[in-house]
């Protein structure tokens, strides 16, 4: 019979982007490729498909429109900028939830877009992008010929 000491299990909050980026910073130190990920802050963002186009909203509270850059480069959409920190009272911060810094998300589009045409509109801390799809990207109907 084995014996095993006893161990509590432990109960904790998950904490699966730590995890993610450990990995990547050891690949990166293996292979030589750059700086170890700095813990950021990334926004949260809707992809919605039309049938002639694509609308992106970014949620960037707190985020200056000119502290904001939109990119198109072979049909993959890059948004990035940074939130700068403005101390809003005088006295201590006591508390803070909110993340600062600079941030960047890349979304591969699964249609080509026209990125000269590409629109981007910012009000109430949401930007809102709206990508036109190519001619050839469009649904088309296709009539069948009856034999």
């Amino acid at each position: 019979m084995l014996l095993t000491r006893y161990a509590k299990p432990q109960c904790g909050a998950w904490d699966g982007f730590g995890t993610l980026r450990q990995i990547q910073n050891d690949v990166e130190r293996l292979f030589g490729s750059g700086t170890p990920a700095e813990p950021g802050w990334s926004p949260t963002l809707e992809v919605v498909e039309a049938q002639d186009q694509f609308i992106v909203t970014v949620e960037l509270p707190g985020t200056k429109a000119s502290d904001v850059k939109v990119t198109v480069e072979d049909d993959v959409l890059t948004i990035a900028g940074e939130r700068k920190y403005e101390a809003r009272v005088a006295s201590e911060l006591r508390l803070s939830e909110r993340a600062y810094g600079k941030f960047e998300r890349s979304v591969r589009l699964s249609a080509p877009v026209q990125p000269d045409r590409v629109a981007a509109a910012s009000k109430e801390g949401i930007l809102s992008i709206t990508l036109p799809k190519t001619e050839a990207a469009k649904p088309r109907e296709i009539k069948i010929a009856a034999a």
